[in-house]
């Protein structure tokens, strides 16, 4: 192999690699309901403590106040790639002191508590039927052939025929 088909080898996988590093998205919602993405994680604002600085996709500085703002989401941590520390640094996978701070805080419940929601999730499963179980005659007319159990599709109403 040619130094020159290897350093363009070695280009392209550097590109490749390189492009999804640079690319984290937030998103921000708004107690509208609108949304709208920013390459930059959104900070506080260094004139006044109640808004929220933050750059648009298309370049401008725009400023919100806190309340305007319903919740603040990063594309990483939203898909589960991680926990996102700061613009160049992902949390991957857990760390030995966060088990244990998770530990900590499930040994602070009380044991009859757990308990109790333990059986009160268990009595909840039991008291819904199961679904009966779903079969077809593997021979049948046409006119007697049935489709998909409502119960199994995530619609709660039959569909209805268009008009004609």
């Amino acid at each position: 192999m040619s130094k020159t088909s290897r350093y363009l080898i070695s280009t392209v996988v550097i590109a490749l690699l390189a492009g999804p590093v640079g690319a984290e998205l937030f998103t921000v919602t708004l107690t509208n309901g609108k949304t709208f993405d920013t390459r930059y994680q959104p900070v506080q604002s260094a004139t006044d403590e109640n808004k929220l600085s933050m750059l648009t996709d298309t370049g401008n500085w725009i400023s919100l106040s806190k309340d305007v703002v319903v919740s603040i989401a990063s594309q990483t941590e939203a898909k589960g790639f991680g926990i996102v520390i700061d613009t160049q640094t992902i949390a991957l996978g857990w760390d030995p002191t966060s088990v244990a701070a998770q530990q900590e805080e499930a040994a602070a419940v009380d044991p009859t508590t757990r308990l109790l929601n333990y059986l009160e999730s268990q009595d909840r499963a039991l008291s819904q039927p199961a679904p009966p179980p779903f079969s077809n005659q593997q021979f049948v007319e046409p006119s007697e052939a049935g489709g998909i159990p409502l119960w199994m599709t995530t619609t709660t109403t039959p569909p209805l025929g268009g008009e004609r």
